[in-house]
């Protein structure tokens, strides 16, 4: 089957399908709601704070607090921009995610493509995933799952890929910084990377640490804004 045609069945397909699932009406959970009220406060120039507690853990001396104890602010901040485009509304905010349904789609296409070489296969992987059940609930909520999932991908990719071809890991390690704004958890991407480096070491028998620095200044300005 012809490439651009795939991509263009993929994009049509995975579109009308996720338009459906992200225009629900579904009350958002409470990860949602947390997202969404920190897009507000964005949107509304009051910066990464949220006004309520919702977990005991960080000790938080004020009901209003900056955002610094679990969840990371990059799909807050997206949300926001997309509140700055057309308009501050709960539909508005549904945006962004039911792009993001279309793109992981797409890459799970070429990773099943780059994986397997085989452009049916691929198509096959990628039109099942528009019909992947957790995928298809997540779109209609403001959610970390689908963004996280294609940044780590995208990394995990590169990182593979740098196996043979070295310099894309600095591909890699700017998506994991990426995934990590995502969410927290993200940051065991650079210990892969890590692992990755020494593999593509092994493989070189000589220790790149030029590259590896490199890298790891990527990661670290990515996720500065953050620290």
């Amino acid at each position: 089957m012809d490439e651009k045609k795939i991509i263009v069945t993929l994009i049509l397909g995975s579109f009308i399908m996720f338009s459906f699932s992200a225009f629900l009406n579904m009350a958002p959970e409470g990860d949602a709601t947390y997202y969404y009220t920190l897009a507000e406060n964005i949107y509304n120039g009051r910066g990464l704070i949220t006004d309520y507690i919702w977990n005991f853990l960080s000790k938080q001396e004020n009901i209003t607090h900056q955002v610094n104890d679990h969840w990371n602010p990059l799909i807050s901040i997206i949300t926001a921009i997309s509140f700055w485009l057309f308009g501050e509304s709960y539909i508005i905010s549904k945006i962004p995610f039911l792009f993001f349904g279309v793109a992981y789609v797409l890459v799970v296409y070429f990773i099943a493509k780059y994986l397997l070489g085989d452009n049916n296969i691929a198509f096959l992987s990628a039109f099942l995933a528009i019909f992947y059940q957790p995928i298809v609930l997540r779109v209609p909520m403001i959610d970390t799952s689908i963004l996280n999932a294609i940044l780590s991908s995208l990394s995990l990719l590169f990182m593979s890929i740098a196996l043979k071809r070295e310099k894309f890991i600095y591909l890699s390690s700017l998506f994991a910084g990426l995934a990590y704004l995502t969410r927290s958890d993200s940051a065991l991407l650079f210990v892969t990377l890590l692992f990755s480096f020494a593999l593509m070491s092994l493989n070189r028998k000589k220790i790149n640490l030029g590259l590896l620095a490199k890298c790891f200044i990527i990661f670290i300005v990515v996720i500065s804004p953050y620290i």
